[in-house]
């Protein structure tokens, strides 16, 4: 069914755990609202609307990166992404008793993880697989982003309940994801720069 030509490139397989990267951070954004109820005693809609400029940071972020790819290639904006996405954690992790400093991570967050769910990882994908591979490519990558995303759910909810989803749990919680998403700043590092990709292409 998984073609192994798909894990035959150091290319595919960073851009498959990257997949699975930024479906792990992902999930951050469901246990948002969680967090801003424990952190400032907001009710369960408001916390819902607190949402609303992380998904605006993402809106904007995914055709920014999309124009900048043609330009600066997959490696610059992936870099840029993960290294967004680092900085937006460890500052969750840190800040969680300040309102000001929410409202301004989750935006950093969803910026970051807009370089990550959009165009640049299945950009990489076109480059690295023959024309009949494509549609398979890109439903394993789906494939990853979906694991990510269950695997995070359950270790991030599991460190949440365990703290009594006190705010202590939550910054916990929030570092885990910034110590992994480390790992994902790291393995961008090692995809083809601008000008390997074009030199592949042709």
């Amino acid at each position: 069914i998984i073609s192994p030509a798909l894990f035959h490139t150091r290319q595919l397989n960073i851009t498959h755990v990257l997949a699975f990267g930024a479906g792990f951070s992902e999930v951050s954004l469901v246990y948002l609202p969680m967090m801003a109820i424990s952190s400032f005693g907001v009710s369960s809609s408001a916390s819902s609307f607190m949402l609303i400029p992380s998904v605006m940071a993402m809106a904007f972020g995914a055709p920014t990166f999309g124009r900048m790819l043609d330009k600066k290639g997959s490696k610059s904006v992936v870099m840029a992404g993960t290294i967004t996405l680092t900085a937006g954690m460890l500052m969750l992790a840190s800040l969680t008793n300040n309102l000001t400093a929410f409202f301004i991570t989750t935006i950093v967050i969803g910026f970051g993880l807009s370089a990550l769910l959009g165009a640049p990882l299945r950009y990489i994908l076109l480059n690295e697989t023959d024309a009949e591979l494509r549609s398979s490519a890109q439903g394993l990558m789906t494939i990853f982003g979906s694991s990510g995303q269950l695997i995070s759910a359950a270790v991030i909810g599991a460190i949440i309940s365990s703290g009594q989803n006190s705010v202590a749990s939550f910054s916990q919680a929030y570092l885990v994801i910034g110590v992994f998403s480390m790992i994902l700043v790291v393995l961008a590092l090692l995809l083809k720069n601008k000008t390997q990709e074009s030199l592949d292409r042709h």
